[in-house]
């Protein structure tokens, strides 16, 4: 190797280098004088493919989370980018075939990456004007379903969502367009593309079931319009759209149990992915995807594993049931609102009732949960849960989860999560901004409140009717041979010390605290000396006292961070919120100090007859 080569090679690798180092650190300042010395080797063509491909990967990559002046980044990246003929994306072989590849591989990896870089295609070209997701586009109304624009366009000319050539080429492209059909529904009709198999079509609906979410929070339209009306009638379909095909003509649900899974699936990412509102209603309850999902009937249909299991055969429900409740937890937690103005708020209300009460203590100690139902509650509006909560407690779900030595990990993630209360994600600084922020009821300032407000009333109703449950979590965060309780218990500590609470027009009783870390460090409850004692450890573990698959380690390495937690919470209160605060800050310091084992871990603290 020639000394230039040499060199060039050096200059290479220090950038690469510097540019994984920004990477994981975004305010490192960029180095100009590593790019000057590969500018020369760009303008000159002196890099080979795979290097350019690899230095422009990192590169773009670096555009979403760098936090300064981009611009010897942006150079080189025109430098090296002018070797690439960018017109190659127009030919209709390159997408036609990364279609056929993406569908048709059998390598789950290849398919996986030849789907995201359709998409990632789709979303570069997307339209700027269409920041929010909501097309511009006339509106013509279909009779069987008033919310979703299904007009027809000329053929070669329905890509009115994006102007580039890869929006252009996949819908506007009738032979293109065509594929989608020929392999994932019936008999292919498109000379030079061979019928699949029908596990082979299986699999290939099932990766555009994963791939249509993400294109629909795009343009809506695109996967609801008719493209090519010819090419939807040749495959049976009496609605037009990629959406109705996937949704109401692929799948035999009745006859394929693993498909309709797979179908369940896709209705959630579609609720949770597709969540802007519509354009044809006024409302900011519902979204394009809630629309679609009701007016096709196809909502209730998903509940009804759910909320009527004996409706349906067993066999069913032993597979169904879950994907049931995901939706379920999925529509209750993004759409709130409209949740609670329809009459499966009720229903599901009995369903988790009937569930609960026919618990017995031993179910629940031997880790018997119903994790599905707990997934469905802990995902519920608070505001449904209050409602009922503070007249009759006993009416509601939540009064059957056990708050004693009784309970297991399950059931306290559950009451960590409804207690913490709802995350306010506009105070978040992301960079860059999200180019299409979630607008769902879930969102709304208002709401926020009221779950936040909920959310303390929920935890001091279920402290006021369980007046041991704070010595009952203190014994089971300090029993380490029931690991994952004694993780769950803890966890329970750091949500409430971390909860977001709002104190108006809140049902709790007026001296109860205004924040979860104030209710910790009451006077009385165990919790803050229980944290200040030296964790205890197993001397015959696995690799011994610190080895990381020690329990002991584990459970004393989450409380230490329990501690930190609760002494940075601490830190940004004031005197008013949490009386004795000086003296409290001062004896967490010290306990910090001391380390994840604490002072008395060697001498006192020590267990060494029991194993895991």
């Amino acid at each position: 190797m020639s000394e230039q080569q040499d060199a060039a090679t050096q200059a290479i690798g220090k950038l690469t280098h510097h540019l994984t180092q920004v990477q994981q650190h975004p305010s490192l300042p960029l180095d100009a004088s590593l790019f000057d010395d590969v500018e020369p080797l760009a303008t000159s063509n002196s890099l080979d493919a795979k290097t350019a491909h690899e230095l422009l990967s990192q590169m773009t990559r670096l555009f979403t989370v760098l936090q300064q002046d981009p611009t010897p980044v942006i150079q080189l990246v025109t430098k090296i980018g002018a070797a690439f003929d960018f017109d190659t994306i127009s030919i209709p072989n390159v997408i036609s075939r990364l279609i056929t590849l993406w569908l048709a591989t059998d390598d789950i990896g290849t398919a996986e990456r030849a789907g995201n870089v359709l998409h990632e295609l789709l979303k570069v070209d997307r339209d700027p004007a269409d920041s929010m997701g909501i097309e511009s586009a006339p509106d013509f109304i279909s009779s069987s379903n008033p919310h979703v624009a299904v007009d027809v366009p000329v053929s070669g000319t329905s890509a009115s969502h994006g102007t580039g050539f890869v929006w252009k080429r996949v819908f506007g492209d009738r032979d293109v367009y065509a594929l989608f059909f020929s392999l994932c529904g019936g008999k292919s009709v498109i000379h030079g593309i061979p019928d699949l198999s029908r596990s082979q079509k299986t699999i290939a609906q099932a990766r555009l079931m994963s791939w249509l979410p993400k294109v629909g929070a795009l343009s809506w339209e695109a996967i609801t319009r008719s493209h090519h009306p010819d090419i939807e009638q040749d495959y049976g379909l009496k609605s037009p759209g990629l959406l109705d095909f996937i949704s109401l003509h692929t799948v035999d649900y009745d006859g394929d149990i693993l498909m309709h899974i797979s179908l369940m699936e896709f209705f959630s990412d579609l609720l949770k992915t597709c969540n802007q509102p519509s354009k044809h209603t006024t409302s900011h309850h519902e979204s394009n995807a809630l629309e679609y999902l009701k007016t096709r009937k196809l909502h209730d249909r998903t509940l009804s594993f759910f909320l009527n299991p004996t409706v349906h055969e067993s066999f069913e429900i032993s597979y169904l049931y879950s994907p049931a409740a995901k939706y379920l937890a999925t529509y209750a937690s993004t759409y709130p609102t409209d949740f609670e103005s329809s009459e499966v708020k009720a229903t599901a209300l009995r369903r988790l009732m009937n569930v609960f009460s026919s618990m017995k203590p031993a179910q629940w100690v031997h880790g018997e949960s119903p994790r599905h139902d707990l997934h469905v509650l802990a995902s519920l509006p608070r505001t449904t849960l209050v409602a009922d909560s503070s007249t009759i407690w006993t009416s509601s779900p939540l009064s059957f989860i056990p708050g004693s030595r009784s309970t297991n990990s399950d059931a306290l993630h559950t009451l960590a999560t409804i207690f913490h209360g709802p995350e306010d994600s506009s105070k978040d600084l992301v960079f860059p901004a999200p180019a299409a922020p979630s607008r769902t009821s879930a969102t709304f300032p208002e709401r926020l409140a009221a779950e936040q407000s909920s959310a303390r009333a929920l935890c001091a109703l279920f402290a006021q009717h369980n007046s041991s449950f704070f010595p009952d979590l203190v014994q089971l965060a300090e029993t380490v041979a029931l690991k994952e309780t004694a993780l769950a218990a803890l966890n329970f500590i750091n949500a409430l010390a971390t909860s977001s609470w709002s104190t108006g027009s809140s049902a709790a009783p007026s001296d109860f605290p205004s924040i979860g870390l104030a209710v910790l460090l009451r006077p009385g409850n165990p919790v803050v000396p229980y944290l200040m004692r030296p964790a205890p450890s197993f001397s015959n573990l696995v690799g011994g006292r610190g080895d990381a698959e020690n329990a002991a380690y584990q459970v004393a390495s989450r409380k230490f961070d329990v501690v930190r937690t609760l002494l940075r919470k601490l830190e940004q209160t004031s005197a008013e919120e949490v009386p004795g605060r000086d003296g409290l800050l001062e004896m967490l310091r010290g306990r910090v100090a001391e380390g994840v084992w604490g002072r008395g871990g060697e001498i006192g603290g020590r267990i060494g007859t029991l194993e895991l």
